[in-house]
């Protein structure tokens, strides 16, 4: 009796990742249009590839970084599904994500002839980000898809930079100063999805984003370690892309 009960258990909790016996309007394939909406969360990694241009002296001096920051993200979402077949499926969906992703690097640099020193801190965050994308899917069976999704993203991302010679803060030239800049971009990914009940699913999901080239050009800033070395930052410029892996709670209405 008692190994029997535990067969009734298990043989129930796997009846919910079974499709075989599911009557319902929502199956994955075959199902007719609908709304769907859910939350998800994951790991993201965000990749900065920078170059920081100073001007000392009507000299150029380059530092180019290159970094990669961890965090989390998570988000809501709203999509319909606008066309289905026996086995194919095309959905599109809007998703809005925060992130936990802050990153730092320091920037040193020594003149020999002057003897005077360039140091500064610079931190970046990738905030939030919008999705909107076209998602195709292909149903492995009943209640199991296969889908993909290419659109456009729109993401904020700010950095501050953090100036370490004291010598050089006063009226006009801060200690800290960052700006702030909405990036358009572009998002391809892959998932699957697997159908828990008539209106409830789950997916695990990655999602690559490119956001591109952008430049940051209001962080003037002098940073050398006296008024008179004028060494100021030309500006910076920054190559930001993203991998994004999520799961997730799908409710279909």
């Amino acid at each position: 009796m008692r190994y029997t009960r535990k067969f009734s258990i298990i043989a129930g909790f796997l009846s919910i990742f079974s499709c075989s016996s599911m009557a319902t309007a929502h199956t994955l394939k075959g199902s007719p249009r609908y709304w769907y909406a859910g939350i998800n969360t994951g790991a993201s990694f965000i990749h900065n590839s920078s170059r920081d241009k100073f001007v000392r002296n009507n000299n150029e001096i380059l530092f180019r970084e290159d970094h990669s920051q961890r965090g989390f993200n998570g988000g809501i979402f709203l999509g319909w599904n606008f066309y289905t077949c026996d086995v194919f499926n095309l959905a599109l969906e809007l998703t809005a994500d925060l992130y936990s992703n802050r990153g730092h690097y320091t920037i040193d640099a020594f003149d020999d002839a002057s003897q005077r020193t360039i140091h500064h801190d610079v931190n970046y965050d990738m905030n939030y980000a919008f999705h909107l994308a076209l998602r195709p899917g292909f149903c492995i069976n009943d209640c199991t898809m296969l889908y993909f999704t290419i659109g456009a993203a729109y993401g904020d991302f700010e950095i501050e930079m953090n100036n370490r010679n004291s010598q050089t803060i006063g009226p006009g030239n801060p200690q800290s100063i960052s700006e702030d800049e909405w990036l358009w971009g572009f998002s391809l990914g892959t998932g699957l999805k697997r159908q828990l009940s008539c209106n409830l699913s789950v997916f695990a999901a990655y999602e690559y984003t490119y956001y591109g080239k952008e430049s940051f050009d209001d962080m003037n800033m002098l940073l050398g370690s006296s008024i008179s070395d004028q060494a100021r930052i030309g500006d910076r410029e920054a190559c930001i892309d993203s991998n994004t892996f999520k799961l997730g709670l799908i409710y279909n209405f």
